[in-house]
């Protein structure tokens, strides 16, 4: 057989495969509409049998769940109500009826009216006794008088699956006094096994689901018997039927396996029933049935195929001896002769037609010889050089004249021997150009350099044109050719003409450009685009110029450009808009010119911006020099003044007439020594500029601060002509600096250091003795014996004086150089220098308790205190810091008073460390650390004004198995230097940063603070464990983390800290600096320390309202805060008071018991709901600074009725001032007060009550120096009452 038959290009096989592919399509389309119908059908019929198989199970089960809610309602309502008080009698009676033990497998009991079980039959160890209130089966009947079945449980006392049916036993006054519980035992047999297998026809399995309570009763499957239900999307058929779907469906279960199920709802108890049968069972007749007709179908295929194939092939055989003569014809040079003809159909015509046209081809092949003999004989006498090639794009035939102008014969042309007579420099051109139109049968022209027969070349331009035959098959080219060298060198010409023309223009810096009569750009060189932002002329071209000229230019330019194609010259300035938006300010002249037969415009413009702004910049410059707020001077290069402005004269008081002609160094005052003006010099002709602060003497003789910049002003040529001083008047920023300085720096009522100075200067002594060998320094912590007594039985002011007295004698006991410093309270620390020895330090000691211990006379009393003085020194032989040193000198100090008191006692070390041997109860936090015995527990930070909860602190509490929550003062002390300090420091991060993620998951975002001590904060790995632990948590944001650390930490090694609390910053987290006010409070490390928000202490905020020393630090630091660009938050907000106080102030953010005590973490979601800020608080915002004073005599006010009612009480015998021009706050009503608010009704009604409050104290203690002393008591409550009404006049005030 021949194998080319089947061939697709054979018309037998296409007949064939179509044929085949009718009769395929036709027999598998049969078979699929039959095989899918009958498909559709029997899982129609297989879904309905399964839906009457659930029907009958869900019926037959509500029956009989019917059947027992009704026989134990019936039981029910037949037992006297007396049964219930004698359990003796109810349990017979149930005994009695064993129709319940049949019905109910895990038995019948009844309650009380408590829910406690009382009968049970049959009885069971343990349920008599038992409460069930908490189960909704027995709470719901009890409370509501209705019968129900329960949700399934385990039993408490059965311990297997069970769900229980209720009724209600009820008295004769139809009152509910108890329950009679069936219960049904799933672990044993029951009536819904027996109910289900007897219905199971065709199904495999069942489910009992209760979706009220979304878990599977019972099952075929037993160990799905009080299971969840899967979760939503794992079993689809399952969700349609909670839904309440009732039918059937096929979908994968729980477990993947395609089910075909049925769903039926059971009233009684709101469950439902599921009959499941896999498809693989349900449909395996249905895929026997498919397999049978798919092999009989491609049986008759294979038969089909076979039988066409015979039949074509005996009826195309003539056809097949045609064309292998065509076959032979392609490859012949001669025509062959006609095909016999033996039949006389369809195929006879064809042949028929094959022979007249064999006829036709030999006639064609004779004409077509005769007319190539004539082709070529015009073609020798034509001008043109022409030559043709093949398909291939070989040359096979050259004209005389090609032959002729080459030198070259015929043999050396033919082929590709043309290509050698082509100029080496063009070949590779026109090969690329000629092959490009010969694969797109397109025609080319171009030009090249072809080799004369004198061995010269000469520029010709050749045409290429495609041939094709009538049926349109390509045949080749043709082409033609004619020399153009002389035309080529006239260009040549030309060309170099035109490049020098345009290589003027283009390098030409002045824009030159040409618009047509319309005004349209037709020309530019690269000047000019670059100053209307253009990157080429393709960009702009033919774009009307006025789209580039500004707005309120554009009609002039319109204008010039009309009259210039008029005939005019024409010079004009305008500003121009580039392509990015820059604006450049162009001189244009501009001139007609003659291109072709029209008249446009031809433009020179120039770039004069530099001049523009020059001038717009002296204008400028005269005004700011005129209006400036700074001082203005400007001097020579030798430093004569030759101008100021009028700020000038305001701040020094000269006339710019007094001061032309002199040096700046007439305002010199004498501050600033030599070396400092030579620095700035130096600096100004290294620089030529200079920042700083200088003290200058105005011209009335004061002296001031000025923060001044000068700059030098050089020529081109780099020399200086002039120095430029701008300055601002900063002495009132320098009188707050020094105030706010003073305060962190020194105690209020004494001042002595306090502990920041102190902690400055031990570090500066410690540094003093390390380089000193053979010196010693002394530290001792002084507590005064007796103060305490004091002021409970005195009064404050009393304990306020008799400090200060005592301050002062112990100052005048030390040596020049000693430093004593009050820590607060009664707490003194003495820091003796230069001492020899220990024993050098025994008579200052004896005369510091010589000097505390003198009496002191307060009015009419006299008053003695002792003191008790632990002391320490350094160096020792362990490296110690300054608090330690501290600690020890504390130590030591309580020793002293143990001792006995008003004696020093020295720290030994030996026995310090023995004592301190601690190691157990470092051992028990280590093990409550790893037995998860701490607990973190939070306090809400919130916007007193706007109520929002801004935040939460985290604060650690030992949950002790023994001894109860535990506060973190009782045991972090004593990790403070140990490596637990960094274990648990991590732990409370890592805690938080986990809560703060259960919060988000449950709709609360809440930022979260974290305290960190020292050794956590300096530790090497601090910022590199802080993102371990971030990364732990990657659905917490870094800014969600705010980490707290006490000044004294952050300040211990401020570089270092500084750089970690950067790092950290980079990563998202801010820090707070905690406990403000009470450390280092200074501007120089406030400004160094890149914090997020300062924690003003509570005991400031505390004592505010009766304190105004506290209530102006307070302010202090809340200005502070502010100058800095720190946020504030208050700590300690115990009252509604103190909250609206600091909004006065300024500060809105806070936390305290006044709003909410640290709870735990389940209580903070509910508390943030439930949180509303107080009404007041939600009114009130900032005062202005000139009403500051009004909070300040509200304070004082407070404290002279405090005073006034501690002295009638006899706690204390100093009396304040009576007269009411004497307090504090009757000085500031006829100070302040009357200068900003004089004539106000207020006011002067505030005035009037003053006046009454000090005439009723001065009564009241007037009966009590009359020994009256009950009687001025039994009338304190009008004192308060004016107190109140003062204070309510007094905030009528502020705005």
């Amino acid at each position: 057989m021949n194998l080319n038959l089947f061939q697709l290009r054979s018309l037998k096989t296409r007949i064939t495969l179509f044929t085949l592919l009718i009769f395929v399509v036709s027999i598998w389309s049969l078979a699929l509409y039959i095989s899918r119908g009958l498909h559709d059908d029997m899982q129609r019929q297989l879904g309905e049998q399964q839906l009457a198989t659930a029907s009958l199970i869900a019926d037959d089960i509500n029956q009989q769940l019917t059947d027992r809610l009704d026989a134990l309602a019936a039981i029910a309502d037949e037992l006297p109500a007396e049964y219930l008080t004698r359990p003796g009698l109810l349990q017979a009676r149930l005994e009695q009826r064993p129709l319940l033990q049949i019905l109910f497998n895990g038995g019948v009991f009844a309650t009380d009216v408590h829910g406690t079980a009382i009968a049970d039959v049959p009885l069971s160890v343990g349920r008599i006794g038992t409460n069930y209130l908490d189960r909704d089966s027995v709470a719901i009947p009890l409370r509501e008088g209705r019968a129900m079945i329960g949700r399934p449980a385990l039993g408490k006392k059965l311990r297997a699956p069970i769900f229980s049916l209720v009724a209600p036993i009820r008295n004769s006054q139809g009152q509910v006094i108890g329950v009679l519980v069936g219960t049904i035992n799933l672990g044993l047999p029951n009536f819904l096994e027996k109910v289900t297998k007897r219905h199971y026809h065709m199904a495999s399995s069942y489910l009992l689901v209760a979706p009220q309570h979304k878990l599977f009763v019972t099952a075929t499957d037993k160990t799905l018997i009080m299971q969840p239900l899967p979760a939503v999307g794992v079993a689809p058929m399952l969700d349609r039927y909670i839904r309440g779907y009732e039918g059937y469906g096929i979908a994968a279960n729980g477990q993947g396996v395609e089910e075909l199920s049925a769903a039926k709802g059971i009233p009684v108890a709101g469950w439902f029933v599921v009959a499941a049968l896999p498809t693989t069972q349900a449909f395996a007749p249905i895929r026997d049935m498919q397999e049978t007709i798919v092999w009989a179908s491609a049986v008759l295929t294979l038969l089909a195929g076979g039988l066409t194939w015979l039949m074509l092939r005996r009826q195309l055989a003539p056809m097949t001896r045609a064309v292998a003569t065509l076959a032979a014809l392609a490859h012949s040079q001669r025509t062959p002769p006609p095909l016999p003809i033996d039949r006389r159909d369809e195929i006879g015509q064809l042949l028929i037609g094959f022979n007249h046209l064999l006829d036709s081809l030999r006639q064609r092949e004779q004409a077509l010889q005769e007319s190539e003999r004539r082709f070529r004989h015009m073609a020798d006498q034509a001008p043109a050089l022409i030559w043709m090639s093949d398909t291939e794009n070989a040359g096979t035939w050259y004209s005389k004249r090609w032959l002729d102008y080459t030198g070259r014969t015929m043999s050396q042309e033919l082929g590709f021997g043309w290509v050698d007579n082509i100029h080496p420099d063009d070949l590779q051109r026109c090969a690329g150009y000629c092959q490009a139109a010969f694969d797109a049968r397109q025609t080319f022209e171009m030009e090249f350099r072809l080799r004369r027969a004198d061995g010269n070349y000469g520029w010709v331009v050749d045409i290429g044109t495609p041939r094709f035959d009538e049926g349109g098959t390509f045949l080749g080219y043709i082409g033609y050719c004619w020399d153009i060298s002389a035309r080529k060198d006239i260009e040549a010409r030309l060309m170099e003409r035109e490049a020098y023309l345009r290589a003027i223009i283009e390098n030409e810096p002045e824009c030159i450009k040409i618009l047509d009569a319309e005004g349209r750009l037709t020309q530019m060189n690269p000047a000019g685009l670059a100053m209307i932002e253009a990157t080429s002329f393709a960009q702009v071209a033919g774009r009307p110029m006025l789209e580039w000229i500004a707005p309120e230019y554009r009609t002039a330019f319109a204008e010039m450009h009309q009259r210039v194609l008029a005939g005019e010259t024409l010079r004009m300035k305008f500003e121009v808009i580039g392509l990015k938006g820059g604006r450049c300010w162009q001189e244009t002249h501009a001139a007609p010119m003659q291109d072709r037969d029209q008249v446009v415009l031809l433009a020179v413009s120039r770039d004069i911006s530099a001049q523009v702004r020059a001038e717009t910049q002296l204008h400028l410059a005269a005004s700011v020099f005129t209006h400036a707020r700074e001082g203005i001077t400007i001097t020579d290069a030798d430093g004569v003044i030759i101008d100021v402005n009028d700020t000038f004269c305001r701040i020094t008081g000269y006339r710019r007439d007094e001061v032309l002609g002199r040096n700046p160094r007439m305002l010199a005052s004498g501050r600033q020594s030599q070396a400092f003006y030579v620095e700035m010099w130096r600096a100004l002709l290294d620089k030529g500029h200079w920042y700083g602060e200088v003290w200058n003497r105005r011209k009335d003789g004061e002296v001031y601060a000025e923060l001044i910049t000068i700059s030098a002003v050089r020529d081109e040529l780099g020399q200086t002509r002039n120095y430029v001083a701008l300055f601002s008047d900063i002495t009132e920023i320098k009188d707050h600096q020094r105030q706010l300085e003073h305060i962190a720096h020194y105690d209020a009522l004494t001042k002595l250091p306090n502990r920041v100075l102190l902690a400055d200067r031990m570090h500066q002594a410690m540094a003093q003795t390390r380089r000193h060998d053979g010196q010693r320094l002394a530290v001792a912590y002084l507590d005064l014996d007796g103060f305490k007594a004091v002021n409970d039985r005195y009064g404050h002011d009393a304990g306020d004086q008799l400090l200060m007295a005592v301050a002062g004698h112990m100052r005048e006991a030390l040596r020049e150089g000693d430093t004593l410093a009050r820590l607060g309270g009664d707490e003194f620390v003495v820091m003796l220098l230069d001492l020899a020895d220990v024993a050098a330090s025994v008579d200052v000691l004896t005369r510091l308790l010589a000097a505390a211990a003198e009496p002191v006379r307060i009015g009419e009393l006299v008053l003695q205190v002792s003191a008790s003085v632990g002391v320490t020194f350094f160096p020792q032989p362990e490296d110690i810091d300054a608090d330690q040193l501290l600690r020890q000198a504390d130590q030591a100090m309580y020793q002293a008073k143990l001792a006995g008191k008003n004696r020093y006692h020295i720290f030994d070390a030996e026995q310090d460390r023995s004592v301190r041997g601690h190691h157990e109860s470092l051992e028990r936090i280590e093990r409550a650390l790893a037995e998860g015995e701490f607990v973190l527990h939070y306090q809400p930070k919130v916007n007193m004004r706007t109520g929002a909860v801004i935040g939460a602190e985290a604060l650690i509490r030992w949950q002790h198995p023994e001894d109860g929550l535990l506060s973190p003062a009782l045991f972090l002390p004593m990790i403070e230097e140990h490596r637990l300090a960094v274990d648990i420091g991590e732990w409370v991060i890592d805690t938080a940063l986990g809560q703060m993620a259960r919060w988000q998951a449950a709709g609360l975002a809440i930022p979260v603070s974290v305290n960190v001590g020292a050794r956590q904060l300096q530790h090497p790995d601090f910022v590199p464990r802080l993102r371990t632990l971030l990364a732990a948590h990657p659905e917490v944001s870094p800014s969600d983390l705010e980490l707290e650390v006490l000044e004294t930490s952050a300040l211990e090694d401020l570089n270092r800290v500084s750089k970690v609390i950067e790092a950290c910053r980079d990563i998202g987290v801010n820090f707070a600096l905690d406990d403000f006010g009470t450390g280092y409070s200074s501007l120089t490390y406030l400004k160094r320390l890149p914090v997020a928000q300062l924690k003003i202490d509570q005991s400031f905020v505390r004592d505010m309202l009766d304190d105004p020393d506290d209530l102006a630090i307070l302010d202090g630091v809340i200005g502070l805060a502010g100058a800095f660009r720190r946020q504030v938050i208050a700590e300690g907000v115990e009252t509604v008071a103190h909250g609206a106080i600091l909004l006065q102030l300024g500060c809105e953010l806070a936390q305290g018991f006044g709003i909410a005590r640290p709870m735990p973490a389940s209580e903070l979601p509910g508390w943030a709901r439930a949180w509303r800020t107080d009404p007041t608080w939600g009114r009130l915002s900032a005062i202005d600074s000139h009403d500051l004073p009004l909070l300040f005599a509200s304070a004082e006010h407070r404290a002279w009725v405090q005073a006034i009612t501690a002295y009638l009480h006899g706690e204390s015998l100093s009396l304040p001032p009576l007269d009411p021009r004497l307090c504090r706050f009757g000085q500031w009503l006829d100070g302040d007060g009357l200068v900003h608010h004089a004539g106000q009704p207020a006011f002067e009604q505030l005035q009037c009550q003053h006046h009454q409050l000090h005439a009723l104290s001065a009564a009241l203690c007037q009966l009590k120096a009359a020994g009256r002393g009950a009687e001025a008591l039994a009338r304190l409550p009008e004192l308060q009452q004016l107190r109140d009404a003062l204070l309510v006049q007094l905030q009528r005030l502020l705005p």
